[in-house]
């Protein structure tokens, strides 16, 4: 399970603010908390978002798209956000999905928290919180943090 939890929060950067019905998402950055210059913390990448209805859970921001992922490799991820607060430009929620490129796990899960603020419409920026396992601390797990931008259409 090396490697597997810091792929997670890499995927759950994919997403959009969530006042965007549609939107191109910019992957930036993450910071894997205690690990510094292990992993690779520039993770540009782009994806497509877009709002959607799911029987069980009701609205969801659904997300494809692409990213280098901390392991210097590409990754290609789906995932969902389902917020469960929103007030004027801010949402906060969870994130589901899969994404592959890691070389522990083909196709990797990815789980997170969500917070996300849109201004006026025109940009968002979102920040995602999630755990990674460490190989030099025998797999506990630390804080994991991600950075992206959208920008709604």
């Amino acid at each position: 399970m090396k490697k597997i939890i810091a792929a997670i929060i890499l995927s759950c950067t994919a997403m959009s603010a969530y006042a965007a019905d549609r939107g191109i998402t910019m992957t930036l950055r993450s910071n894997h908390v205690g690990s510094v210059g292990i992993y690779n913390e520039n993770n540009p990448g782009i994806g497509y978002t877009w709002k959607t209805d799911v029987a069980v859970l009701g609205d969801v921001n659904a997300h494809v798209g692409v990213y280098r992922n901390s392991e210097y490799r590409t990754s290609a991820y789906i995932s969902a956000v389902k917020y469960l607060w929103t007030s004027g430009g801010f949402g906060a929620g969870y994130t589901v999905g899969l994404s592959t490129g890691y070389e522990s796990t083909p196709i990797m899960p990815i789980l997170g928290a969500v917070v996300s603020y849109t201004v006026n419409d025109t940009v968002g920026i979102n920040v995602v919180l999630s755990a990674f396992s460490d190989d030099k601390d025998n797999d506990k797990l630390k804080p994991l943090i991600g950075v992206q931008l959208v920008f709604p259409f």
